[in-house]
């Protein structure tokens, strides 16, 4: 091994160096005290130092289509009518009419980075402390060794924006699926079996560890001598959840005549209209609501590295 071998070497032209020191006791007189209590001390010492880091990252990023138009009819007669990813910007009618079902869809974008690394270093020398006419010479050395990681990752919604003077949405057998949509008209209507609106959050996750170890030790010809050793251990962890665009319905002064058969469920979803109460027909045989859970710290007191 690399550090191995440079300790050998070291610890070699240290046993050299004290020679040499040692014929100072021609003018001075060898005290061990002098070592350990020196007035001036004198080290060389060689030694070997190596850091590792690997970092990795992902991501990705979705354009959305637009859809631009006086008018745009979207019809399936066998299957679905699905929107992922598309924005409309109509002026007059938005038909949207799918015999199975209607689906509009925001897309998610994502980042995620896994860093890891390492660090080592060692050195060993001879030291000569002076004090007064005395002198002591003795040999030290010392070491650290670490590692750690952190990962962080995100998920970002892009909501799809329906836009439109008219929104008409029919469905025979299916269901009317908004999920993470933004839906801006003067009027709506439709009739379906069933209905969701459900806004998504956007999520960050980060976790962190890191260990790292020092000694060090000295000896003292003609004396003792003495180490030290230390450690640590630091981790970290932290989830976020919350909604930054909401899944909405914002009618105008329109009004809105939309029928649900069978149930219609809000899931951190909003729907409002500027319309008299007259104007407004919202019908559905049950209604429910959803909620979410929630993210906190929490400290990790183990290592796992």
């Amino acid at each position: 091994m690399k550090a191995a071998e440079d300790a050998v070497i070291a610890a070699q032209n240290a046993q050299k160096m004290a020679e040499t020191f040692g014929n100072l006791g021609n003018t001075l007189s060898e005290n061990s005290a002098a070592a350990e209590n020196p007035a001036v001390k004198v080290s060389v010492s060689v030694g070997t130092q190596k850091q590792e880091r690997e970092s990795r990252t992902t991501s990705v990023t979705h354009s959305k289509s637009n859809l631009n138009a006086g008018n745009i009819a979207l019809i399936s007669e066998e299957g679905k009518v699905e929107l992922e990813g598309v924005d409309t910007q109509v002026k007059d009618t938005l038909l949207l009419d799918g015999k199975l079902g209607i689906e509009s869809k925001g897309v998610a974008d994502s980042y995620r980075n896994q860093t890891k690394e390492k660090n080592h270093s060692a050195s060993v020398g001879v030291f000569v402390g002076f004090n007064g006419d005395s002198y002591g010479i003795g040999l030290e050395a010392s070491g650290s060794v670490g590692k750690g990681k952190e990962n962080s990752e995100s998920e970002t919604w892009q909501n799809n924006q329906l836009q439109a003077g008219k929104l008409v949405t029919n469905s025979a057998n299916g269901k009317l699926l908004l999920d993470a949509t933004t839906v801006k008209a003067n009027r709506w209507e439709g009739e379906v079996q069933d209905f969701e609106a459900k806004s998504r959050q956007d999520i960050t996750k980060y976790s962190s560890e890191q260990v790292q170890a020092d000694g060090s030790a000295s000896v003292t010809y003609g004396s003792g001598g003495g180490a030290t050793f230390n450690a640590a251990y630091n981790s970290a962890k932290l989830n976020t959840a919350q909604v930054e665009n909401q899944t909405s319905i914002d009618i105008g002064k329109g009004g809105m005549d939309v029928k649900v058969k069978k149930n219609a469920h809000f899931d951190g979803a909003v729907m409002t209209s500027q319309a008299e109460k007259e104007n407004n027909r919202f019908q559905a045989g049950t209604l429910t609501t959803g909620d979410w859970g929630k993210y906190r710290y929490h400290p990790n007191p183990r290592p796992k590295c």
